[in-house]
């Protein structure tokens, strides 16, 4: 019933009890309104001896809420209002979507999370932390249902009121829009754990406030690759921006940024994935203390984007000034790790004072690089290394066949090192195949059978290709070129 045909009926019933037709009359019949409690504070039984009573006509405040709405005396709503409250708030349905409005908002019953009333934006009906939504969610349906978005609206901060970590139910997308949303996360807490499938995070900034916090985001097993970060700005965090561990999955894709964080701004461990898909905006990792991207354990990395036309500022993953190397491998030998697949990846700019590999991979680890780009670092492009005591670079894969060359660009002269470094001071297990790289001006091993001559990867050498420790050259394949 609508909330004016509610009033309405009352007063009829209040003029007809006191036999009253017009709007004047005598005042002095008793007056029962239709709810069987007297008008007034009081409950009389018999005739009103007080004075005259003026309020036949409801002067309390009307009962707005559309539908069976709230309460009609201005209260505060109950559970059988629907979350709808007092003010008339839009309840929400489905297209389960609901809107959070830190600044503005209110974690109420009067509110229902709608961000309406009555179909037009309003504030008052927008709830004022993630956390009181997600609770109200998981309250009205659990799991929640599946396409179930919260939008954070902006400009506007996120911290107060808030209980970090913050946990994403199932099917949750938490999503900024209007401007900036910046989540504050405290000192030695998390921003958020993904632990269940199909939601994730969209269209934030998620702080760790001066390496304070620990992680923005922690991604344990529960969840998949339906999970996804998108164009999200993890940045100063004490140790990652991201971890993946676990059995874990998570999909990162266009816009998202990993700045500044005091280890890696992404570490892959424990029998975990994670798929980066750059398409346009660029995905950047830039001016970790440790690596761009970490992998370990049985975990694994795919990155699947494009160099563009003028790389790297043209690529779409971008690894840029990271500290000991913008991708780092170092899975457990012979542990059926899957192969990290990584194509269009460009790395610049890794460590200082002859300290940083573009990309440095441990033997025993899993590789396949194609179409790449890992130059002015100030190491090596490409460092294959000793790894928990092995050199078994079998499954490192640079380039297979001259039907599969790799096509990567390891050296134009600003790697000070080595384009590609190969050790073997433990033992030979295995040849490296490289075959199809470009090593430099008139080096494009793809087209041109030229011949490389071979360094010892030392800072300021900058070598085509440098070998280390008891070698044979017949065991590093740089097709079509030769290696002497």
């Amino acid at each position: 019933m609508k909330a004016k045909h509610k009033t309405a009926l009352v007063i009829t019933v209040l003029f007809a009890a006191a036999g009253i037709v017009n709007c004047g009359g005598d005042d002095s019949t008793p007056i029962t309104p239709a709810d069987g409690s007297a008008e007034g504070a009081s409950n009389e039984a018999g005739p009103d001896t007080s004075t005259a009573d003026t309020s036949v006509v409801d002067t309390s405040v009307g009962d707005t809420s559309v539908g069976d709405g709230g309460s009609a005396d201005g209260t505060t709503a109950d559970a059988s209002d629907g979350f709808m409250g007092d003010a008339g708030c839009d309840t929400v349905g489905n297209p389960w979507h609901y809107v959070v409005d830190p600044t503005n908002g209110s974690d109420s019953m009067s509110s229902s999370g709608s961000g309406t009333m009555l179909g037009n934006s309003n504030s008052a009906c927008a709830f004022k932390t993630i956390t009181y939504a997600l609770t109200v969610i998981t309250a009205a349906n659990n799991p929640p249902m599946p396409g179930t978005l919260v939008t954070v609206m902006g400009p506007s901060t996120v911290a107060v009121g808030e209980t970090f970590p913050i946990t994403l139910p199932k099917n949750v997308m938490i999503k900024g829009n209007g401007g900036l949303v910046t989540v504050l996360v405290p000192n030695g807490k998390a921003g958020f754990i993904i632990n269940s499938v199909g939601g994730g995070l969209d269209t934030l900034t998620i702080d760790g406030q001066k390496q304070t916090g620990t992680n923005g985001v922690q991604v344990t097993t529960g969840a998949d690759t339906t999970d996804v970060i998108n164009a999200v700005i993890i940045q100063n965090f004490a140790a990652e921006g991201m971890t993946v561990g676990g059995k874990g999955q998570i999909s990162i894709n266009d816009g998202s940024q990993f700045l500044g964080n005091k280890k890696s701004g992404l570490r892959i461990g424990d029998n975990s994935l994670a798929a980066i898909t750059g398409k346009s905006t660029q995905i950047l990792f830039k001016n970790n203390g440790a690596g761009g991207v970490q992998v370990g354990g049985t975990g694994s990395v795919t990155i699947s984007g494009s160099l563009g036309n003028s790389p790297p500022s043209s690529a779409t993953v971008l690894m840029d000034g990271n500290t000991v190397a913008g991708l780092a491998i170092s899975q457990t030998p012979n542990s059926g790790a899957p192969v990290c697949d990584v194509k269009g990846l460009a790395v610049v700019n890794t460590g200082a004072a002859g300290v940083g590999d573009g990309i440095a991979v441990t033997g025993g680890s899993g590789l396949k690089l194609r179409s790449s780009y890992s130059l002015s670092n100030a190491l090596n492009g490409v460092s294959l290394m000793p790894g928990n005591n092995s050199t078994d670079y079998s499954a490192v894969d640079l380039g297979a066949s001259n039907v599969d060359w790799g096509l990567n660009f390891l050296q134009d002269g600003t790697n000070q090192g080595a384009g590609l470094c190969v050790n073997f001071s433990v033992s030979l297990n295995a040849n490296v195949k490289a075959l199809g790289n470009n090593f430099g001006k008139g080096l494009d091993c793809s087209t041109t059978a030229a011949v490389l001559t071979h360094g010892n990867c030392k800072a300021g050498n900058k070598d085509t290709v440098g070998v280390q420790g008891n070698f044979n050259l017949n065991n590093v394949n740089v097709s079509k070129c030769a290696l002497n």
